[in-house]
């Protein structure tokens, strides 16, 4: 089935153990569907025992003990701010809500559309983690796993997770 996304109705989701977004926006004028989105996806799921997991950015991943943002770093690049603070806002749509198996994914800072499945990754909470050569590094492909596996194992429901690798 391919549908619109905002023409999905809950009767389309029913039958659905679970539901992942991977829904991204990259310009200025469609920042704000990130927002739209989640909140569209939990108003159907929302009483269901249908998992949603949605996939965001590393910009909201704590980097010290004081929950200092990385996209609040000197360091972070102005270039990828506005995408930042949009996943932020498909994040905060879904922080606190308990009528919904939701999990919220923050990919670790470079996310390699290229890179090769190794089949080996750490897992986190809301903290910015590194691999051994201190990247914030994932495959796509890795990532495909450790969001299959967090389906399996279910230990970040109602939470946030992220993943690195080592780089093959």
């Amino acid at each position: 089935m391919y549908k619109d996304i905002f023409e999905l109705t809950k009767d389309d989701l029913a039958s659905f153990d679970a539901v992942i977004s991977v829904f991204a926006a990259w310009s200025e004028e469609t920042f704000p569907l990130h927002k739209k989105v989640a909140a569209h996806l939990v108003n159907l799921l929302e009483g269901t025992s249908t998992r949603l997991i949605v996939v965001g950015g590393a910009g909201m991943l704590f980097v010290d003990s004081k929950d200092t943002m990385l996209m609040d770093t000197p360091d972070f690049p102005a270039a990828y701010m506005g995408v930042a603070k949009a996943t932020a806002e498909s994040y905060f749509e879904l922080k606190g809500r308990s009528d919904l198996l939701w999990t919220y994914v923050s990919p670790a800072g470079d996310y390699d559309e290229n890179g090769t499945r190794t089949g080996k990754y750490v897992f986190d909470g809301d903290n910015l983690i590194l691999n051994s050569k201190n990247e914030s590094y994932i495959s796509y492909a890795d990532l495909a796993l450790a969001i299959i596996d967090e389906l399996k194992n279910k230990k970040f429901i109602q939470k946030r997770f992220t993943a690195v690798s080592e780089r093959a």
